[in-house]
């Protein structure tokens, strides 16, 4: 006699869809009479005669859903699209009645699929409103690809295993400055700045940028093509790095004279050692977003340099 308090079990439904279409399969596909479109089993995924391979619609007792194909093993493979169930945070995990603290929601892949696993070219759109759209590889983030925030900002580039490797350009949504150049998991190591107004700061020689931040030789070139030289140096009980200029040559001497003798000289940058000071901010999924500068290198229009 069956135990009738035993719980449900709950399984994984599968219906059955047409080829061509997400409309359950009827007797023009091959169903028989009396056979449902539906099971708690994958079945008839023997790839047909023209080599389709099964496509189902799967309801996994988590809440989670799939609409895609199959190959005849029962594994996701092929084409589809993957829903996945966060469940609501309730006050009290072990009571189903108590007051729900943040509400279900679900996240969502559209792509393509190997032995089960997210594999070649597919778009995420997280919970969060953060979308993904490129290249995948055993489940992760892996080759070319698009991430855009909800916040707007963007990186586009090369992935490895999740995390942003290789080439790529950071775009910042609020200011529209970028990082452009080398990153190793997730940070940006070597390359140049570019702020919106057409400033450009780029590494040198041993220069490069640590947790986002700019360290050692570098250079920053104006929009009017005037050049300043230097490096940012950390110091000791200094939280921000310190930007110093090069001002050791005879045409930087010659400057700083004019400027001594004619502050409304304009045939050149003013050279004065300055503090150049970035601030950073943001989440360690992503970059460190450099805020504009509250003091830049000065520059005017009338002539450049070197």
């Amino acid at each position: 006699m069956a135990d009738e308090d035993a719980p449900e079990v709950v399984v994984t439904k599968y219906t059955f869809l047409k080829a061509d279409s997400d409309e359950p399969i009827g007797a023009e596909d091959g169903l028989e009479e009396g056979q449902a479109p539906d099971d708690v089993w994958l079945r008839n995924t023997e790839a047909g005669e023209d080599g389709e391979p099964c496509r189902a619609r799967a309801e996994y007792p988590n809440g989670d859903v799939y609409v895609g194909e199959f190959d005849e093993a029962g594994n996701k493979h092929g084409r589809g699209v993957y829903t996945y169930h966060v469940p609501a945070v309730r006050e009290d995990p072990a009571d189903p009645d108590s007051e729900i603290k943040v509400e279900a929601t679900s996240y969502s892949y559209d792509g393509e699929w190997v032995d089960n696993e997210r594999s070649g070219v597919g778009k995420m759109v997280y919970a969060n409103g953060d979308t993904y759209h490129g290249q995948w590889e055993h489940g992760q983030r892996h080759g070319q690809g698009s991430y855009v925030k909800a916040n707007g900002d963007m990186y586009s580039g090369s992935w490895s295993e999740g995390a942003k490797y290789g080439s790529g350009i950071y775009v910042y949504k609020k200011d529209g400055s970028q990082l452009v150049g080398k990153w190793v998991l997730n940070k940006f190591k070597q390359g140049v700045w570019k702020l919106k107004d057409g400033t450009v700061y780029a590494t040198e020689g041993t220069g490069r940028f640590v947790k986002n931040v700019p360290e050692g030789p570098g250079a920053f070139t104006f929009k009017n093509g005037n050049v300043q030289r230097g490096e940012f140096i950390t110091k000791k009980g200094v939280a921000q790095p310190v930007w110093k200029p090069l001002e050791d040559t005879a045409v930087d001497r010659r400057r700083r004279e004019r400027a001594r003798h004619s502050p409304q000289a304009t045939d050149g940058p003013l050279v004065s050692v300055f503090l150049f000071m970035l601030v950073f901010a943001g989440g360690s999924s992503g970059p460190y977003r450099p805020a504009t500068p509250a003091t830049l290198p000065r520059s005017n229009s009338s002539s450049s340099s070197s």
